[in-house]
């Protein structure tokens, strides 16, 4: 159920996002993208921690998704002090933090029972579609610090969504609601 928010979440981000930017004079959509990353990403730390059974992993989920708050709070406070700038720095910690989750997830996953029946579980497809798009848009978003990269992020951003979206259409298509979360 989590998991929905996360894609409404996503809609309305995007919708509003998309009415700010095109049909306003101030077409400043870094506060709305800001707090929709410190959101979604607060929102996936507890969806993989509920889907994780061993304790120790569970603890290294709850400090990774502390010190994203730390590091977001800390750059918010010390580094931009404003939210209508893009917050990369914290982005890019978050999607850091987002694969070594994923990571532990899969390690969590592929060393219990539902080994065998990996492809029906919707959180295996979740996690294939998020761990490609971060392990994708890292290289992409710290290279347009240094360059002038001229429209390659909303290319790329874009191609990555698709293939991030696919995985969930695969997912809900092919997962069998007794290996779901309920």
């Amino acid at each position: 159920m989590l998991f929905l928010y996360i894609l409404l979440l996503g809609l309305l981000t995007e919708s509003v996002g998309y009415y700010v930017g095109f049909y306003s004079n101030h077409r400043n959509t870094f506060p709305i993208y800001n707090l929709y990353y410190l959101l979604s990403f607060t929102a996936y730390f507890f969806l993989f921690r509920s889907c994780t059974q061993n304790k120790i992993k569970k603890r290294v989920i709850l400090g990774l998704f502390m010190s994203f708050i730390i590091f977001t709070l800390f750059n918010y406070i010390f580094t931009y002090s404003t939210i209508l700038k893009y917050h990369l720095s914290s982005w890019m910690y978050g999607d850091i933090c987002m694969i070594i989750i994923i990571l532990t997830y899969f390690l969590d996953l592929f060393q219990g029972e539902l080994i065998l029946n990996v492809k029906n579980v919707l959180l295996f497809w979740v996690s294939i579609g998020n761990l490609l798009f971060f392990v994708g848009s890292l290289p992409v978003g710290v290279l347009s610090v240094y360059f002038n990269y001229n429209g390659i992020w909303d290319h790329t951003v874009l191609a990555l969504n698709i293939i991030m979206h696919t995985c969930f259409i695969i997912g809900f298509l092919i997962s069998k609601r007794e290996y779901n979360i309920k």
